[in-house]
């Protein structure tokens, strides 16, 4: 910890601009994305006999066709959209988080992870929800799900305006708690390969952990919204199991076999 504080008070104490740390947290999100989008890209390719017990629908394999135009889609908007969301989120952010060249003690993740779970899951629920109205669904929306069978790099496959609720979404926790920018970039890095691994399509547990007993994973809950359209809108399933939207998932896995 004391190799890390020293550390951040190198970069906080003059070294980098707010904007260049601001910056760097960006590219942290790609290297993440990326990292663990093209991992699992890879197990899609190679499909080793080992992991097809993990994968949610067995018999269904990536194509090229679909993955070009999903890579397509995501770069693009990673050198227009998101780049265009940072800099108008920037002052506020400036403002909200603390850029103190103290790092906070560990002890405050025991509540700042559960917090940041629990806004993104609001957040989250509620807009998805309304990208599920018709004329959203219709414009909006539909792009995302033109993969019927989720994989990981598709976790960010939308219409631009779904980029700028994403890019949103990723930083409203930390500016509604004011919570200090290196927590912000390491929440943004966790949550980043969660959605990648919630598209992956493997249901790893108990090998990878992936759920909040007693709901069900988060993999198999985002795959059975990608088969049934108007189920499972949330993340965690707090908000689903609450709403009862998630209606009839215990039977979908039961039927897939996990």
């Amino acid at each position: 910890m004391a190799l890390i504080q020293n550390a951040w008070a190198v970069v906080a104490g003059g070294s980098l601009s707010h904007f260049q740390i601001f910056g760097f947290i960006y590219c942290s999100f790609l290297v993440t994305y990326w990292g663990s989008g093209l991992t699992l890209l890879a197990i899609d390719w190679l499909r080793p006999t080992w992991v097809l017990g993990f994968k949610c629908q067995r018999q269904q394999k990536l194509d090229s066709v679909t993955l070009a135009k999903v890579v397509r889609n995501i770069v693009i908007n990673q050198l227009t959209t998101y780049p265009m969301c940072n800099l108008l989120l920037f002052p506020i952010a400036e403002r909200r988080l603390s850029w103190s060249a103290e790092l906070p003690p560990l002890s405050q993740l025991l509540w700042l992870i559960p917090a940041n779970a629990l806004i993104t899951e609001v957040l989250f629920y509620c807009s998805h929800r309304t990208l599920h109205t018709p004329w959203l669904y219709r414009h909006v929306h539909k792009i995302h799900h033109e993969v019927k069978a989720p994989f990981g790099l598709c976790a960010l496959y939308f219409h631009p305006l779904e980029h700028v609720q994403a890019s949103v979404i990723g930083i409203a926790p930390a500016l509604i708690l004011g919570s200090h920018v290196a927590f912000y970039m390491l929440w943004l890095c966790v949550a980043t390969y969660s959605v990648v691994l919630h598209h992956s399509g493997y249901d790893f547990e108990p090998y990878l952990p992936d759920s909040l007993r007693p709901f069900q994973s988060m993999t198999q809950q985002h795959d059975y919204h990608h088969a049934a359209f108007n189920k499972c809108y949330g993340i965690i399933g707090v908000l689903d199991w609450l709403l009862g939207t998630d209606a009839g998932l215990e039977s979908h896995v039961l039927r897939r076999g996990k």
